[in-house]
């Protein structure tokens, strides 16, 4: 068979040419399917970020999956190729938490993570039997799973992405993700890891897992594993791994230049609310400094539009960005996506204005603050980023000299020329 995968795009965010996707991120689920595609198939990828999706092309099926911001673009794909009689089978995020919706425009919806039910769908595709829903019984185990099909990607793409595990042990109630993959950490072994980094040939990586340093003997061992490799790389991990000096030392010796940290709020009671016990904020400045000791990048992620939020949590989390010294930072208008606990809660207060899930992108406001207005909501982030990313503000936060401090830059002009662009 003939297998096209597809990854949608919002169409305001799509990059020209390399120049604009210098962090773009490959769509690494739908190269793990492919993966997993049984041998004597031929497949396919279609990132829309990338290249537009060959519809005129003859399929035999045509595999789509999204987040929630981009759902209404996958619908709309998927309903091009039923019109041209192209079999269809939607999945991601978005599609396994709201399965009957997505049926409306599939012949087949898979929920949970399709990696190991891949093939089964395949050969029911290749039989003309495919069944209107497919369900992941249980969350894969990642030790000796074949690696991503990279070869099917085009040029375009600035990052080269690795996935050493799934699942974070945190329930923060606006996260989609750890109810998608689970709070069971899955852990890949090091070995297979650093044989993966290897094979890559890439002087930058970044993980994508949610939480690399959430089980701290592996992370020593997967320390070890990368440090004869002489990459450099990124990770996404929680504050608690500020207490384990000896966890940050072995990181930074084994090419770790930055991580991604989730602080969310500078409020006690935001925290409470949204269930991230992990953070305590008294801890914040300790340890971004415990980070930065290291020569460790630290860029922070917060939510704007807690119900806890004022107008003047903009001018707090700016002042604490240039305080703590961030690398980076992320803004995030809350979004209440569905599956989590947030959506349960604002729609059932009836605080839910919009269920254009076009517009649920952590950029536009789809819900009633409490303490703050849908336009001051929306402006506050864009100020936020304005002053954090202008290039004072830029100064202020990363000193050239810093170790890295160049290529903080480089990261920071073209995140805050991404950023932009999004709000136009």
């Amino acid at each position: 068979m003939r297998i096209l995968l597809v990854a949608p795009c919002k169409e305001g965010q799509r990059w020209k040419g390399a120049r604009g996707s210098r962090f773009l991120w490959p769509p690494s689920g739908l190269l793990h399917l492919a993966a997993n595609t049984p041998a004597g198939n031929e497949v396919r990828l279609a990132d829309e970020a990338i290249a537009p999706v060959p519809f005129e092309e003859p399929w035999d099926l045509v595999g789509v999956s999204s987040i929630t911001a981009t759902a209404p673009r996958a619908y709309a794909i998927a309903d091009e190729f039923r019109r041209r009689r192209v079999p269809v089978i939607l999945g991601g995020i978005h599609a396994s938490f709201l399965p009957d919706e997505a049926a409306a425009h599939a012949d087949s919806v898979f929920v949970g993570e399709a990696d190991v039910g891949w093939a089964e769908v395949v050969a029911d595709a290749a039989g003309r039997r495919l069944k209107p829903r497919y369900e992941a019984v249980d969350h894969p185990e990642l030790a000796g799973r074949p690696w991503p099909r990279r070869d099917l990607l085009g040029k375009g793409y600035g990052a080269a992405t690795v996935m050493a595990s799934r699942g974070c042990p945190h329930g923060c109630s606006f996260c989609s993700t750890t109810i998608f993959l689970g709070r069971r950490l899955r852990l890949r072994p090091p070995a297979e890891v650093a044989a993966e980094a290897a094979s890559l040939h890439r002087r930058i990586l970044v993980f994508t897992d949610d939480n690399l340093f959430a089980n701290k003997e592996w992370a020593l061992e997967l320390t070890q594993a990368l440090k004869p490799l002489g990459i450099r790389w990124v990770a996404q991990c929680s504050i608690d791994a500020a207490r384990r000096t000896d966890l940050l030392h072995a990181a930074r010796r084994a090419g770790c230049m930055g991580v991604l940290i989730g602080f969310e709020s500078l409020s006690a009671a935001n925290l409470r609310d949204v269930r991230k016990g992990v953070n305590r904020v008294e801890d914040y400045l300790d340890a971004v400094r415990a980070f930065r000791g290291e020569g460790l990048l630290v860029q922070g992620s917060f939510i704007f539009g807690l119900d806890g939020d004022t107008r003047e949590v903009f001018r707090e989390t700016a002042d604490f960005a240039f305080r703590a010294k961030l690398g980076a930072a992320n803004f995030a208008v809350l979004t209440p996506l569905p599956g989590t606990e947030v959506f349960r809660r604002l729609k059932e207060e009836g605080r839910i204005v919009t269920f254009d899930w076009s517009l649920y992108d952590k950029l536009n406001v789809v819900f009633r603050p409490l303490h703050l207005t849908p336009e001051e909501l929306k402006e506050g982030v864009k100020n936020a980023y304005r002053e954090v990313f202008s290039l004072l503000g830029i100064w202020r936060r990363v000193p050239l000299l810093r170790r890295n401090g160049i290529l903080a830059w480089l990261y920071n002009l073209n995140y805050r020329r991404g950023v932009m662009r999004g709000w136009d």
